[in-house]
């Protein structure tokens, strides 16, 4: 299963699980990419290698 099959069943099950926050990890970087990965219903993106700042302010997007 990949990141995105895994996003999807994530969404689907139901009560506050659905709702982890999901935040993508990948060398690929177009903006397709980042469009797909949003798609699936993951909250935030980083492209790899990231920097540290990067990381912590898509988690905090992805914890709202």
């Amino acid at each position: 299963m990949d990141g995105y099959a895994a996003t999807r069943a994530i969404r689907s099950m139901e009560g506050a699980t659905a709702r982890i926050p999901i935040v993508a990890m990948t060398a690929n970087v177009l903006e397709s990419e980042v469009q797909q990965c949003l798609d699936a219903g993951m909250d935030a993106f980083v492209p790899k290698p990231f920097k540290q700042e990067e990381l912590a302010e898509a988690i905090g997007k992805a914890m709202g």
